[in-house]
């Protein structure tokens, strides 16, 4: 992402921030604001949030945190954390929110949040060789999708679409989308379902391809405590 984009970016969520405060809906944002320290949980997501050689957390999503910090006066930790107990750890404290290419939609009353800060398109890949094109094509066939991501929101029917959803034959979950990927080329599942950023890198080193239409188009956010 090139600078101009973050600060196009940042100023989108600052101008959030900003409204949230003002407005008091919520304390714990204006907290969020005024401390020092604001340490948001994180999961690893590629191009997102990724650990780079030095043990260090890097990516779209810190680059953003760290200008927003810069502009606001707070430094930023970042936390990986158990993505399916994300909402206790805000909840309790133990976070102060999340910012991990987070879909506000479905949840806009679950947080109080800043954004969206940039759009998103949840897609689905398979092997180049497959035979599914389209949606309806997993008619009887496997998905693999991260556990309490939209995906598997949609598919489990907490999620509403307007599109018809295919009857799986199996819905495989995991805990993070690269053991998706994984099973995928052990054959443990005939396609994945996630961000599409997080699947690109996949399907540009070859052998892959995305599916004709996305699954859902949604904004990302940061959370906070609701």
């Amino acid at each position: 992402m090139s600078f101009i984009t973050i600060k196009k970016t940042v100023t989108k969520i600052f101008s959030s921030l900003i409204i949230f405060a003002a407005m008091g809906i919520q304390a714990s944002t204006c907290e969020a604001v005024q401390v020092k320290k604001v340490v948001f949980g994180m999961d690893i997501y590629p191009p997102y949030v990724l650990m780079n050689e030095q043990g260090q957390l890097t990516g779209i999503d810190c680059e953003l945190a760290e200008e927003a910090g810069r502009r606001m006066g707070f430094k930023p930790e970042f936390r990986i954390i158990d993505w399916a107990k994300k909402k206790e750890l805000l909840q309790s404290g133990e976070i102060d929110g999340i910012w991990s290419c987070f879909t506000m939609s479905g949840r806009e009353n679950d947080f109080t949040w800043a954004g969206p800060y940039l759009g998103s398109s949840h897609s689905i890949i398979v092997k180049n060789d497959s035979d599914i094109y389209k949606l309806s094509d997993l008619n009887g066939r496997s998905l693999c999708v991260q556990s309490t991501t939209v995906p598997a929101r949609i598919f489990e029917g907490g999620y509403k679409v307007k599109k018809t959803l295919p009857v799986l034959s199996e819905l495989v979950m995991f805990s993070s989308t690269e053991d998706c990927l994984a099973a995928l080329r052990q054959q443990g599942c005939d396609a994945v379902a996630a961000h599409e950023e997080a699947l690109q890198s996949t399907v540009d080193g070859g052998g892959y391809r995305f599916l004709d239409e996305p699954l859902e188009t949604v904004g990302i956010g940061v959370a906070f405590r609701g």
